[in-house]
């Protein structure tokens, strides 16, 4: 069993957006012009921390390696237009995020793009959505952009057991009002330029069975290993979330990999509490990697891995653009 690593982090940062009020239409009026249709956003994600044991980067962390003195983890800025018909989102940043995220090329610009496609909706059954280019996965509870995740640090199963990114196509549309399905080809896990000759698939469907709970349930299957266009690797990625009374909210995310003769799975349980401009998180999780393929830990050649982690997490909500955990 891996021991855990202390590290005392404290995370700051500025977002931009933009809000657009509701519009009611007494009359028909124009279309709106590409700036009345642009969303914007923005991202400075600044770190720091100490360990408690030792000197060495800090095992196993996703995004947050380095937690000696303070750090740029992500700056970024996101600019979008809703498909209307057309539309497209261009998030573009540097810092250790995106050297993660773009570990395949080395290629300036490309690299720092997080997201970059184009949209189109078609006007089929309820609406159906067509992006192509490099977009966030849809496996996991928790994102790449530290505002959306209810810690700031990343699960095991975030970072070491499903994908961040794909490039290819994906197509979404509503079945019904508590049903969305997205069906997707593309390049493998976090790959903007392919490293076989075969492309992967996901189908992910998002169930709302009442207001407060959505349950997801993803599966990619496709070659990912460089030059090996046979052995196939699958994960089923499985997400309840609940919102409960007085602020209250849970999160279980699992997931089950194989690819061959190798295999890892976990999962985890979050919690997550607001009041006022505060609110905190706890999240408590178990990763297995039998074939150590996935955490790569130090061990005896031949044995496998086994990873547990607890998490509590605090953040202060100073403005709309400033968070301090």
């Amino acid at each position: 069993m891996k021991a855990a690593i202390p590290l005392f982090t404290l995370f700051a940062s500025v977002a931009l957006g933009q809000e657009i009020p509701a519009v009611v239409e007494s009359t028909p009026q124009a279309q709106p012009g590409l700036l009345e249709q642009l969303h914007y956003t923005g991202l400075v994600d600044v770190f720091g921390g100490a360990h408690v044991e030792n000197d060495n980067p800090t095992a196993l962390r996703v995004f947050d390696t380095n937690g000696r003195g303070a750090q740029l983890s992500y700056a970024k800025l996101g600019l979008w237009v809703d498909a209307d018909p057309v539309g497209f989102r261009f998030d573009i940043g540097f810092g250790q995020t995106l050297d993660v995220l773009s570990f395949d090329t080395t290629t300036p610009v490309v690299r720092q793009f997080e997201q970059a496609y184009i949209s189109g909706k078609l006007p089929l059954h309820r609406g159906v959505t067509i992006d192509f280019g490099r977009f966030v996965t849809c496996a996991g509870n928790e994102t790449v952009d530290s505002r959306q995740s209810w810690t700031y640090s990343r699960s095991l199963i975030f970072g070491y057991a499903a994908p961040f990114t794909h490039t290819g196509f994906r197509v979404s549309a509503p079945i019904v009002d508590a049903w969305t399905l997205q069906v997707g080809a593309v390049q493998g896990w976090d790959v903007i330029f392919d490293n076989n000759n075969a492309k992967s698939f996901f189908i992910s469907n998002s169930v709302t069975p009442t207001e407060n709970q959505t349950f997801a349930v993803s599966v990619f299957g496709g070659p990912e290993l460089t030059q090996d266009t046979s052995t196939w690797r699958w994960l089923v990625d499985g997400v309840w979330t609940a919102k409960l009374p007085r602020g209250f909210d849970v999160s279980v995310n699992a997931d089950a990999a194989l690819e061959g003769s190798t295999a890892w799975y976990g999962a985890t349980l979050s919690g997550h509490y607001t009041i006022g401009i505060f609110d905190f998180a706890a999240r408590l999780e178990a990763f297995s990697d039998p074939q150590n393929v996935r955490l790569r830990l130090a061990q005896t050649p031949g044995a496998g891995s086994w990873a547990w982690e607890a998490t509590a997490s605090g953040r202060a909500s100073i403005n709309k653009f400033v968070q301090v955990r």
